[in-house]
């Protein structure tokens, strides 16, 4: 399995790691999810778990960066 697209864990960590945004997709392929779409949302809205919601195309502008709960 190749994990990080064909991108090299060298040029990965030269390039991008703490320098620029990367979007690898199926950076991990046949990954299974620990947790469903439901239970994940459901843990957004408790108050002692730590949430973000980033959206690039926010109320405030581009990469608007909200805190939950949700």
């Amino acid at each position: 399995m190749q994990i990080l697209g064909k991108l090299s864990q060298t040029d990965f960590l030269k390039k991008h790691w703490q320098k620029k945004p990367l979007l690898i997709r199926q950076a991990f392929p046949d990954i299974t999810s620990p947790i469903s779409p439901e239970e994940l949302a459901g843990l957004a809205c408790e108050e002692g778990i730590e949430s973000r919601l980033i959206q690039e195309q926010g109320t405030e502008g581009p990469w608007e960066l909200r805190y939950g709960p949700f």
